[in-house]
């Protein structure tokens, strides 16, 4: 399975926080990175998406519908990332999911470490994780949209 955990791009400073909208600078990086997944990501994509705004602009860089997962806000936590992306070594596919820090942070340290570790994310960045049949976890790539 791979997973991919995709900061929302950089967003205006207005309220309320949940209808935040993406900069033009935030849309810009939201396109390049989402042409750097469809060109390097293998097979259909599955996005999941948090209901903010920001996250939801982001996602639909894809080109693809998104599913809006009310337990992917920012009070979330890993475990409920995890349940909702279906992580696990026996499950396939490419799973995208669109959120916020400082939540992706902790969620890539812990499917690296075991521990949720307070683990910056970029605006914009994306963390390609990857588990093998076994349970063996590969970091593939780590992307900012500066670098795309």
């Amino acid at each position: 399975m791979n997973l991919l955990l995709w900061r929302h791009a950089e967003a205006e400073d207005t309220w309320p926080d949940s209808e935040r909208r993406l900069t033009e600078r935030g849309e810009e990086h939201a396109r390049r990175v989402a042409g750097w997944i469809r060109k390097h990501v293998p097979g259909d994509l599955r996005v999941l998406s948090s209901p903010a705004l920001r996250c939801r602009q982001t996602a639909e860089t894809l080109g693809c519908a998104a599913e809006i997962d009310q337990g992917l806000d920012a009070g979330s936590d890993v475990a409920q990332i995890l349940r909702a992306a279906g992580w696990g070594a026996e499950t396939s596919g490419t799973t995208v999911v669109v959120g916020h820090q400082p939540l992706l942070g902790q969620t890539t340290a812990f499917v690296l470490s075991g521990r949720e570790i307070a683990w910056s994310v970029a605006k914009g960045a994306v963390w390609w994780l990857s588990v093998a049949r076994g349970g063996r976890v590969t970091l593939r790539a780590v992307v900012a949209p500066e670098f795309v």
